[in-house]
């Protein structure tokens, strides 16, 4: 049997020891380096906590009663509107379709997202009445492909809710729509609650901007396109830093 005093060192397990000449030790553990710091860090702020998300696309939409047509957004001014027609039916609606990506947040990490948009000019009809407009889940997810539609039939809503409302800021420059739970519920997939609609998951946002009936006050606005990204259509988020 081997009985040196080295032996017995190392079954007392002691860190540091000296018997018969012997000396046992214990490494201790690794520090992290300065690049594993700087790696976790990174890591932990890989998902930023606010922020702005900028349209990657924007459509505007003819409405009459007879349908409904889609056209690419010029990049400067494009058309929100609400006007008499010469055609055969007497009110259009020109909505402003924009498609977004989704935040890298999970939507049950989300606080708030609202929808912001440059206004070059507003005018109507009545001046102590505005139109109201509103921000919508939009039933074209075929304008966040390779391939979007360019008609579409009278009903291009996936649902009338969740619903954001139009605000004007004070100066009049902007007007910007809480849209934080028709984004989670977009990110989540639905359902949607008038008919439980579902949207496949990870399908980017598509957001309809109208008046929310054809009864609301004739109007005509200019809202900023994609050509200027400090004006461009943007989503300003916020998330929960723990998630």
């Amino acid at each position: 049997m081997d009985s040196s005093p080295c032996k017995y060192a190392g079954w007392l397990l002691l860190a540091l020891f000296v018997v018969a000449g012997c000396t046992v030790r214990v490494q201790p553990e690794p520090v992290p380096t300065s690049t594993a710091k700087v790696a976790a860090t990174t890591t932990a702020l890989s998902v930023a906590t606010s922020g702005t998300t900028r349209a990657r696309r924007v459509f505007t939409l003819e409405r009459q009663w007879s349908g409904a047509r889609v056209r690419p957004a010029p990049v400067g001014a494009v058309p929100l509107a609400m006007r008499t027609s010469e055609g055969e039916y007497p009110d259009e609606a020109v909505n402003l379709v924009l498609v977004f990506p989704l935040l890298k947040a999970p939507a049950d990490c989300v606080r708030e997202v609202e929808l912001w948009l440059r206004v070059l000019r507003f005018e109507h009809r009545f001046r102590y009445q505005e139109p109201q407009i509103g921000a919508y889940p939009s039933k074209l997810l075929s304008l966040a492909s390779a391939r979007p539609a360019s008609r579409s039939g009278f009903e291009t809503l996936i649902d009338n809710r969740p619903t954001g409302f139009g605000v004007r800021t004070p100066d009049e420059a902007w007007m910007h729509f809480e849209i934080t739970q028709l984004y989670r519920t977009w990110a989540e997939g639905g359902p949607f609650p008038s008919a439980l609609a579902t949207v496949p998951v990870g399908t980017p946002l598509v957001v309809d901007v109208r008046a929310t009936d054809f009864g609301q006050p004739l109007f005509e606005a200019r809202i900023a396109g994609l050509g200027d990204p400090g004006t461009a259509p943007h989503l300003r988020w916020s998330a929960r830093p723990d998630c």
